[in-house]
């Protein structure tokens, strides 16, 4: 019963942490992958929207001043 303590404490505890955290470590970095692409097509979809009503705009003839997505300075 003493061995098998041993061998659970020193080889088996170790083994299992060191698992669960590079499951953790996999899982953080596929959640930021996909959390760019997320953040990719939506921001792509922002400037297709903007582009869209621009050319709407040129094709009416009309002036379009809406400042381009992500513009902060206005």
């Amino acid at each position: 019963m003493v061995l098998a303590d041993y061998l659970r404490v020193k080889l088996v505890v170790p083994l299992r942490e060191s698992l669960r955290a590079e499951g953790r470590i996999e899982g953080r970095a596929e959640g930021r992958v996909e959390g760019r692409a997320e953040g990719r097509a939506e921001a792509n979809g922002i400037w297709r929207e903007w582009n869209r009503r621009r050319r709407e705009a040129e094709a009416r003839g009309e002036t379009f001043d809406e400042p381009e997505p992500g513009d902060d300075d206005e």
